[in-house]
Protein backbone atom coordinates (compact mmCIF):
# COMPACT_ATOMS: atom_id res chain seq x y z
CA UNK A 1 0.00 0.00 0.00
CA UNK A 2 1.84 2.95 -1.15
CA UNK A 3 1.18 6.00 1.14
CA UNK A 4 0.88 9.73 -0.20
CA UNK A 5 0.80 13.62 1.45
CA UNK A 6 -2.73 14.43 1.66
CA UNK A 7 -2.82 17.86 0.95
CA UNK A 8 -0.18 17.78 -1.72
CA UNK A 9 -1.56 19.66 -5.32
CA UNK A 10 -0.63 18.27 -8.49
CA UNK A 11 2.79 19.92 -9.61
CA UNK A 12 2.08 23.02 -11.86
CA UNK A 13 4.96 25.91 -13.36
CA UNK A 14 2.99 28.40 -11.28
CA UNK A 15 3.43 26.48 -8.12
CA UNK A 16 7.32 25.80 -9.15
CA UNK A 17 7.30 29.68 -10.05
CA UNK A 18 5.90 30.62 -6.74
CA UNK A 19 8.56 28.70 -4.58
CA UNK A 20 11.19 30.08 -7.18
CA UNK A 21 9.88 33.39 -6.07
CA UNK A 22 9.56 32.46 -2.39
CA UNK A 23 13.20 31.68 -2.49
CA UNK A 24 14.15 34.93 -4.26
CA UNK A 25 15.05 33.27 -7.91
CA UNK A 26 13.65 34.61 -10.81
CA UNK A 27 12.06 31.79 -13.19
CA UNK A 28 10.78 32.24 -16.54
CA UNK A 29 7.44 30.05 -17.23
CA UNK A 30 9.42 27.72 -20.07
CA UNK A 31 12.40 26.59 -17.03
CA UNK A 32 9.74 25.89 -14.79
CA UNK A 33 7.99 23.48 -17.02
CA UNK A 34 11.11 22.14 -17.66
CA UNK A 35 11.12 21.64 -13.69
CA UNK A 36 7.59 19.86 -13.57
CA UNK A 37 9.15 16.03 -13.80
CA UNK A 38 12.08 16.86 -11.21
CA UNK A 39 9.74 17.98 -8.61
CA UNK A 40 7.62 14.82 -9.31
CA UNK A 41 10.71 12.68 -9.26
CA UNK A 42 11.18 14.62 -5.44
CA UNK A 43 7.62 13.78 -4.30
CA UNK A 44 7.94 9.83 -5.52
CA UNK A 45 11.42 10.14 -3.05
CA UNK A 46 9.35 11.76 -0.17
CA UNK A 47 6.61 8.75 -0.85
CA UNK A 48 8.86 6.21 -0.87
CA UNK A 49 10.38 7.69 2.44
CA UNK A 50 7.13 7.64 4.14
CA UNK A 51 6.73 3.70 3.51
CA UNK A 52 10.22 3.10 6.09
CA UNK A 53 9.56 1.60 9.20
CA UNK A 54 11.95 2.85 11.15
CA UNK A 55 10.92 1.24 14.21
CA UNK A 56 13.48 1.40 17.51
CA UNK A 57 16.05 2.79 15.68
CA UNK A 58 18.02 4.82 17.96
CA UNK A 59 18.70 8.26 17.58
CA UNK A 60 21.93 9.16 15.42
CA UNK A 61 22.80 11.47 18.93
CA UNK A 62 23.27 8.43 20.37
CA UNK A 63 25.99 7.18 18.26
CA UNK A 64 29.46 7.47 20.13
CA UNK A 65 32.58 7.55 17.63
CA UNK A 66 35.10 6.95 20.31
CA UNK A 67 36.80 3.07 20.44
CA UNK A 68 35.59 1.22 23.81
CA UNK A 69 39.38 0.87 25.79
Amino acid sequence: MSKKWPSRPPVSSHHIRDLAAAARLDLDAARAEILIPQVQMVHGLLDALIEVQVGETAPASAFSPRWPE
